[in-house]
């Protein structure tokens, strides 16, 4: 008759991993919107000890303190009033047939942050940041109590809204409006991360129609060219201000700018009248014409500003 097998300690930590993405909702940061909407994150673990076996569940439990402290280091899974603890269980058990190290699975952020107590409904703050404690726990059927335990502090919940930009221009492009603003200082709390841009079909009686707008991707300077627009409308250009956990301020309308086709000399000089054809003529129609063709396009801008 084979033996049973020995269990690691029960105490024995893990490591959870967390998959990120730049300037996505996969990163360490639970936000204002990911905290009440569709938000995920992405999550993983490994133990210590050999793949376990088949039989292995993992329980993932989430809290507003650290499981380390007064737990005896087991996962804090049920909320204690009389320490101001907030705790439960975030996801069914998870059976991943053996598989070390566990698979990325998917948490909706909202219940991570309901179960460790950050439910909007509690009025936690907007202005502050908190840590929440993420901990799993594997239970093999063929002993009593945990296999091995994960924990880390490596979620962090920031509501806080950035400050807007101050200021800035839209002008005049091919096909484009390029765009300029001031960057926000390094002292700002929560600092700027990024900027997204937005151009919207402008309205000459407010300043901007939203109901069509372009929106750019991530921008990490304080300029940019706002490409594959229509030339001969005119767009209502405003920035957004982006924190590192994918807050967003309020916009800064910074202007309106029309996207025009741009043209050579010799197009500008026949749009203005001009008949020369250009090239190597030579005689009156040639360089005489040729040094006029200023004066037309003069004329023609002084005629418009009439």
């Amino acid at each position: 008759m084979a033996l049973a097998q020995t269990p690691p300690t029960p105490t024995q930590s893990g490591v959870i991993t967390i998959g990120e993405a730049l300037h996505s909702s996969l990163d360490t940061f639970i936000n204002a919107d990911e905290c009440t909407g569709a938000g995920v994150v992405r999550l993983g673990w490994l133990t210590n000890g050999p793949p376990e076996t088949s039989g292995v569940t993992y329980q993932l439990f989430a809290a507003n303190k650290d499981p380390n402290a007064g737990n005896g280091g087991a996962c804090p899974s049920a909320p204690d009033p009389s320490t101001n603890l907030h705790a439960g269980t975030v996801a069914a058990r998870i059976n991943p047939t053996g598989a070390n190290p566990m698979p990325d699975s998917e948490y909706a952020t909202s219940a991570i942050a309901a179960v460790a107590g950050f439910d909007p409904a509690t009025g936690d703050s907007t202005t502050t940041t908190a840590t929440i404690f993420l901990c799993v726990e594997g239970v093999d059927p063929n002993f009593v109590g945990s296999v091995f335990r994960a924990r880390t502090n490596a979620l962090t919940l920031d509501r806080r809204k950035p400050t807007s930009v101050e200021g800035g221009s839209a002008t005049t492009g091919d096909g484009a409006v390029h765009v300029s603003w001031t960057e926000r200082p390094d002292t700002d709390n929560p600092p700027a991360e990024y900027y997204v841009i937005d151009a919207t079909v402008a309205d000459t009686t407010v300043a901007f129609d939203p109901i069509t707008v372009h929106t750019s991707d991530p921008v990490t300077t304080s300029g940019f060219r706002f490409g594959g627009l229509v030339n001969g409308v005119v767009y209502g250009v405003r920035v957004w201000t982006f924190s590192p956990a994918d807050n967003r301020s309020d916009p800064t309308f910074v202007g309106t700018a029309q996207a025009l086709p741009s043209s050579d000399f010799w197009e500008s000089y026949k749009t203005a009248g001009g008949r020369e054809q250009g090239g190597c003529a030579s005689g009156p129609a040639g360089l005489v014409a040729i040094a006029g063709a200023a004066a037309v396009l003069a004329l023609a801008a002084l005629r418009r500003r009439r």
